[in-house]
């Protein structure tokens, strides 16, 4: 304890003569006069010396550093896999019996003498302590992760985590436990079999998320065979209603591994399902990894993009091998004066250099205009700018001269995402030639790319989207695009950076979509552990969000079972969360009343079973010895689990924490000091009063 003040301590002594002084004031006659016993003229002298010192004490502003000790105990962090692989095994019954009431006798053993904070993880990481093995997802590295986040500062003992290694969402866990920084010791409880059993595994299936009606597509199967040397297994794979491959494999070794490749046709557009089986043998214990299902997207046709050109130039060359590495676009490139087709067979049309004064190239620039044609204008010397004014914008052309700009991608723009790696490539990519203009537009613009000149940061547009009724338009009011595709080779070995913006443009210009009063957007295909999302928008005949409207929404599923829902409105956009569905296809309507008029929308979508659990059936007991030795812990088995508290014990580095305070306070908010102050007035008053003390 400390004991300071504004004014020298010197003062206290002072205090006491004082304090005594006063008392002596007060009794000096009581001495030789009063009847009163000497010993109670004592007592009553001393009660008043100690007040009145204390008192002037007080107004010293005195200030006591008060130091407290508190001991915090070691917490145990105890992490243990839900996820059903645990109960995958042919012991499953005592995983789901008579484990979970050891682990809790294990916990309370351990609390006996620590703090015990006990997770579930999974497909999450939950403080939850009934143990289900019913997730679907193991995120192993989310554990060190919350650790982290949650006791920073706080006296970890140990990390208990009881798994059976397998992981197959988020990081790997020994990467995470490095980087989480977390140094105490971690005791692994390995659960599962090691061993690995009899087992046909299909393990992924490659294939691309579209495909095109009637158009092959490759699809690439990836099967293991475990034990099951010598023995042939078929490999089919079904899709609407019938099979549509089959192959044999043989198993050589052991642990035998193939890709099997296969080329499969759609004859309708839609989302389609595809379920590949590898025959089951006696013997295997994990018959759902003999399945695989996955989807592809199949569309009527390619989107179609013209590419037309006032003159040859390497910016038109440069665009036409961006669009192609997409396959979902099929480019068209010709001159303007050559071209013979006709812009309505097209999603999107790209012009470099035009409108220009070329009465064809005027010709085609108004049928674009009359059809609303997504267009992308690409600026050249021969760009006649005035004509713009057609398509809703206006470029003002201050000089005749150019300059050099490079682009600065705008943080705020919402079209679209961009990458960032790509965004550096691209901001560090030679100037474009630009020309010296005021742009202006009937309709907001969004702005992609700013320009910089000469090293400083302008708010002219580079690269710019609006929209003129219903035509989506853009303009990138430079040239020399080839030159970016060339750096950005040269920054990253790859077209990538350049490709993926042009392709960036052209999708979100070729995607048009029809505007509806009452619309209902929602995803095509869902996991088991995905909710159903859907969101709905209702607009009156302006086109202006409508609020406050009750739009009911029934999901059918294959058996005719109904689930009726009510969407709920959040800044005028309706939003539906109907939770998790079972695997399978389902039907939904949704409905709404707008202007006495009942609206109606149908649509569908599939859930897939996720049986990611299921793809690997032997425990990674080595991870968790990996972990354990990184950290100075050790590995047990439910077997030998109940040796972990004396082990716990002899760890030097798993001690309770003393952890030492000092709170500066004021003489006056010590309540002990103001509560003998009182008690001594009190006893003084009391006594002189039963004695008759004047």
């Amino acid at each position: 304890m400390h004991i300071f003040s504004e004014i020298s301590l010197w003062f206290i002594p002072l205090c006491i003569i004082v304090g005594v002084g006063l008392a002596w004031v007060l009794y000096r006659k009581k001495f030789r006069d009063s009847d009163t016993p000497r010993k109670t003229i004592i007592t009553l002298f001393c009660l008043r010396a100690f007040s009145m010192s204390l008192v002037c004490a007080l107004l010293l502003h005195i200030f006591v550093d008060l130091r407290t000790q508190t001991v915090e105990k070691p917490t145990i962090i105890f992490a243990h896999d839900n996820s059903s692989s645990i109960a995958m095994l042919p012991d499953s019954t005592f995983f789901k019996t008579q484990y979970p009431n050891e682990i809790r006798a294990l916990c309370e053993e351990l609390e006996q003498s620590y703090n015990v904070a006990f997770y579930r993880f999974g497909e999450a990481f939950s403080a939850d302590t009934a143990l289900s093995f019913t997730e679907r997802q193991t995120n192993i590295s989310q554990v060190f992760h919350e650790i982290q986040q949650r006791y920073a500062g706080k006296n970890i003992g140990a990390i208990i985590l009881a798994s059976d290694g397998i992981y197959n969402s988020g990081e790997n866990p020994l990467y995470s436990l490095e980087n989480s920084g977390i140094t105490e010791p971690v005791y692994g409880i390995a659960l599962g079999d090691s061993t690995q059993q009899r087992d046909n595994v299909i393990q992924s299936v490659a294939a691309n998320a579209i495909a095109f009606k009637d158009v092959p597509f490759r699809v690439l199967i990836r099967t293991q065979s475990f034990n099951l040397q010598g023995k042939q297994s078929k490999v089919q794979v079904f899709g609407e209603g019938k099979k549509l491959f089959e192959t044999t494999i043989s198993a050589r070794t052991a642990e035998d591994f193939h890709e099997i490749p296969c080329t499969l046709t759609a004859h309708s557009a839609g989302q389609k399902i595809y379920n590949v089986v590898i025959e089951q043998h006696e013997g295997e214990i994990n018959r759902i990894n003999n399945e695989y299902t996955f989807s592809v997207e199949v569309l009527d046709s390619r989107r179609k993009i013209a590419l037309l050109f006032e003159a040859p130039h390497p910016d038109v060359a440069a665009i036409r091998r961006a669009v192609e590495t997409n396959e979902n676009f099929e480019i068209s490139v010709s001159s303007i004066d050559t071209w013979k087709g006709n812009v309505q067979d097209y999603n999107c049309v790209i012009l470099h250099g035009a409108p220009s004064t070329n009465a064809r190239s005027g010709e085609i620039f108004s049928q674009i205009t009359k059809n609303t044609i997504p267009l992308w204008v690409l600026y050249n010397s021969t760009t006649a700018l005035p004509q713009l004014s057609h398509i809703g914008i206006f470029v003002q052309q201050q000089q005749a001269q150019t300059d050099e700009a490079q682009a600065r991608f705008n943080a705020n723009f919402d079209l679209f995402s961009t990458n960032e790696e790509h965004q550096k490539v691209i901001e560090s990519a030679p100037p474009l030639i630009v020309p010296y203009t005021v742009i202006s537009a009937q309709n907001p613009i969004k702005t992609l790319l700013f320009q910089t000149i000469s090293g400083i940061e302008t708010s002219k547009e580079l690269l710019f989207f609006w929209e003129n009724e219903q035509q989506k338009c853009a303009m990138l009011a430079g040239e020399g695009l080839w030159r970016w595709r060339i750096h950005s080779f040269r920054q990253s070995g790859s077209f990538e950076a350049f490709d993926v913006l042009v392709n960036k443009i052209v999708s979100y210009l070729s995607l048009t979509q029809q505007r509806d009063v009452f619309s209902v957007q929602n995803k095509q295909l869902f996991y088991e552990n995905q909710p159903i999302t859907m969101q709905i928008q209702v607009f009156n005949k302006s086109f202006e969000p409508v609020s406050g409207k009750h739009i009911s929404v029934v999901i059918r599923n294959s058996e005719g079972g109904e689930f009726p829902f009510t969407a709920i409105e959040n800044n005028a956009l309706y939003e539906l969360n109907a939770g998790n569905f079972a695997p399978g296809s389902y039907t939904f309507s949704a409905s709404t009343t707008i202007d006495g008029t009942k609206l109606t929308r149908n649509g569908s979508f599939t859930v897939l079973p996720l049986h990611i659990e299921f793809r690997q059936t032997r425990a990674n007991h080595a991870l968790l010895r990996q972990m354990a030795q990184k950290t100075g812990g050790a590995v047990f088995f439910p077997n030998t689990m109940q040796e972990l508290p004396q082990t716990l014990k002899e760890n030097k580095s798993v001690v309770s924490v003393l952890h030492s305070s000092t709170k500066r306070r004021s003489l006056l908010d010590i309540l002990p000091l103001l509560i003998a102050l009182l008690v001594s007035f009190s006893v003084e008053w009391i006594v002189r009063k039963y004695e008759g003390v004047e």
